[in-house]
């Protein structure tokens, strides 16, 4: 197993450099938009996870590393559950760079007399810590939902039909919201009376366990679907 994930951070070391700039670069632009630096280790969470597993994925249609995989005795269910596993390392690697990056911004404005437009970007108190967690939170079932359709797509389909699991995830959140709309709910009504919740005392941390939670169950059924699909692929 310890083969198997080691393998795909091979795979995945290729891109690193590349998904850290662009992280970062797109980090970069939504602090500025927003005026806050909270998004930061959603954002490098989100895109080191999604990008380096569907990466992952593309490489081996190119290098032929499947088939490398099955000749190194290592079982299918080997190579399924070392995928995941790699790519639940490159979230926690992409969260934990997010967070060291607001610290030591942070720290500097701690530090350091800044102009008060740089501090109020800076600036982190209660407030910007629960919307860091949150997005965080959110974004994590985000790239645990992607992956865990993107992944046994992959194993059944090859890479090409995976690329599209972004869209895929995408149209059914947009179909979700136009058969709520149709229904006469009222999304907006329903995350203001979501938003009121989780300011009662215990309550968010709640709501923070069972985002987690989900993402977990979502990767755990990806992985399910996964070793059942790749068991009859022909390589």
């Amino acid at each position: 197993m310890l083969r198997a994930v080691k393998i795909e951070l091979v795979v995945i070391e290729r891109y690193l450099l590349l998904i850290i700039g662009l992280s970062l670069l797109v980090a970069g632009a939504l602090t500025v938009e927003l005026g806050s630096v909270t998004t930061v280790p959603a954002v490098t969470m989100c895109m080191m996870g999604m990008s380096g597993g569907l990466a992952s994925a593309a490489y081996d249609e190119q290098g032929g590393w499947g088939a490398f995989r099955l000749a190194a005795a290592l079982t299918r269910r080997d190579v399924v559950i070392a995928r995941f596993a790699s790519i639940a390392l490159a979230v926690l690697i992409g969260a934990v760079a997010g967070l060291l990056i607001v610290g030591g911004l942070w720290g500097v404005s701690r530090v350091v007399e800044l102009p008060a437009a740089v501090g109020s970007v800076l600036h982190i108190g209660g407030e910007e810590w629960t919307a860091l967690a949150a997005s965080v939170a959110f974004c994590l079932v985000m790239v645990a939902a992607v992956t865990g359709i993107a992944i046994p797509i992959m194993f059944k389909r090859g890479s090409m039909a995976a690329q599209l699991a972004p869209v895929y995830f995408f149209l059914t959140v947009l179909g979700v919201g136009v058969i709520l709309s149709f229904l006469g709910v009222d999304v907006g009504a329903a995350l203001t009376t979501l938003k009121a919740w989780t300011e009662v005392p215990g309550n968010y941390a709640l709501l923070f366990a069972g985002m987690i939670a989900t993402a977990l169950a979502i990767w755990a059924v990806g992985i399910a679907v996964s070793i059942g699909l790749y068991a009859h692929r022909d390589l």
